[in-house]
């Protein structure tokens, strides 16, 4: 996917996120695809699909996913870390006036702690490049 699509592609998927959705857990598809199941504040539910294989590499927003039984240590991570976090913000992490043209998807998530009230914002970058790159 080339750099000016991506742009378009990430622009139109933080219009369909601008509800900050919680994210209810990770979900492994196999190979190197994940998916963010999403819980809307509408109350309905999406899945973020985060596919880092050519040729459907690329992030999609579907109703619902095919899940593995095992989970990759990815999506154990970000099930311990971001259960019940925000997704604040889907940007790409290049900056075009420092004509960084970088094909890498930045995800800010936001938790906070029930029980103290702090703050801690994550983030996940997704490098869609077409290379072999984790």
């Amino acid at each position: 996917m080339d750099y000016l699509t991506l742009k378009k592609h990430v622009a139109e998927l933080a219009e369909q996120l601008t509800d900050r959705p919680l994210l209810a857990r990770a979900i492994d598809s196999g190979g190197r695809s994940f998916s963010l199941r999403l819980k809307r504040k509408s109350g309905g539910w999406s899945d973020l699909m985060v596919n880092l294989d050519s040729p459907d590499q690329g992030l999609r927003l579907t109703e619902n996913v095919l899940e593995l039984d095992k989970n990759s240590s990815l999506v154990r991570t970000i099930n311990r870390l971001l259960i019940d976090s925000r997704l604040v913000s889907i940007d790409l992490a290049g900056s075009e006036a420092e004509r960084s043209f970088d094909r890498v998807v930045s995800l800010h998530f936001v938790a906070i702690d029930n029980f103290f009230g702090n703050r801690s914002d994550y983030y996940l970058f997704c490098e869609l490049t077409g290379r072999v790159a984790d």
